[in-house]
């Protein structure tokens, strides 16, 4: 397993929510539990879409997920079908602890900014 560093979660935690502040999210939670290896979950929303940033301390992965907003009318679809996801996996990155170790902070930005302007 890959100690990876607090400082380097927070580090591109940081760069990741400066970069979706200017496509117009926010962020709506965070969380981040020592406990539990580390683990970090932070969620940015915008009117067209959300993203989650995951540090899964003992699955020792970093995952950025890009989900699309239904539109109202497909919200209502589902709604009668009785399913209530409003939200479509529009695309995901993932980065294995092994290979975030080999990888500078800068690397591993940039992974996960391509992915949220591969979508805007």
């Amino acid at each position: 397993m890959t100690l990876v560093s607090e400082n380097l979660l927070f580090s591109i935690e940081r760069q990741v929510e400066e970069h979706l502040s200017r496509h117009g999210y926010r962020q709506v939670k965070r969380q981040y539990q020592v406990q539990f290896m580390g683990n970090l979950y932070s969620v940015y929303e915008s009117q067209e879409g959300v993203v989650r940033l995951i540090w899964d301390g003992r699955q020792d992965r970093l995952t950025l997920r890009v989900y699309r907003k239904r539109p109202w009318s497909m919200k209502l679809v589902k709604a009668l079908m009785g399913r209530n996801d409003d939200e479509k996996l529009a695309g995901e990155t993932v980065i294995p602890g092994h290979e975030l170790h080999t990888l500078k902070e800068e690397q591993i930005v940039e992974r996960c900014l391509q992915k949220i302007d591969s979508l805007h």
